[in-house]
């Protein structure tokens, strides 16, 4: 079996073994290349989201026909994805599909105006919990990322897989319980 082919099962079993919780894999610019049943259960939580385009982690949560209207804190939230943004395009100057990205992050209606300016100064915080407004109150989740770290291929090189996990109890057991799936594809 090819090295490919390995890391392919690698990340299915990522993802599988996330539940049932989110996860999804990525690619460098937070395209969305594969999902979890726990991601789908959680966007099925948020039926009226409708982003334009293709999926996109980021842009899922920023644009104001996806999630922004349900996060908690959006413009810190905001400010923190921006700014690393602003640090991909740092350390990679001619990535244009980056920098094209960033205009339309930036070109969103209420884009804190600190976001604007690159912060490379500043370190970002360590840890990141994003809010969700349901009708029954907040869930919260932190997440990591997995990376290929040795991958000698561009695209596994790129590769992101994100885990979600619950930042209380309430988040848990919501999660937990059996709510019907969205498709993404």
């Amino acid at each position: 079996m090819s090295e490919l082919a390995e890391a392919n099962r690698a990340i299915e079993c990522m993802l599988a073994q996330q539940e049932p919780f989110p996860a999804i894999a990525l690619d460098r610019y937070w395209n969305t290349l594969r999902v979890n049943d726990g991601t789908r259960r959680l966007l099925s939580l948020f039926p009226e989201c409708n982003v334009p385009g293709p999926a996109n982690a980021i842009r899922f949560l920023l644009h104001p026909h996806g999630l922004r209207p349900f996060l908690q804190d959006w413009d810190a939230l905001a400010g923190r994805l921006i700014q690393r943004v602003h640090r991909e395009i740092a350390a990679n100057p001619s990535d244009d599909t980056m920098k094209a990205f960033l205009d339309e992050l930036l070109g969103y209606p209420g884009v804190p105006r600190r976001s604007r300016v690159p912060d490379l100064e500043s370190a970002p915080p360590p840890f990141l919990t994003i809010g969700y407004r349901l009708a029954s109150g907040i869930i919260r989740f932190f997440s990591t990322i997995t990376t290929f770290g040795t991958a000698q291929d561009v695209t596994l090189q790129e590769l992101r897989i994100e885990c979600f996990f619950p930042a209380d109890d309430n988040t848990r057991a919501v999660m937990s319980a059996r709510v019907p799936t969205t498709d993404l594809s």
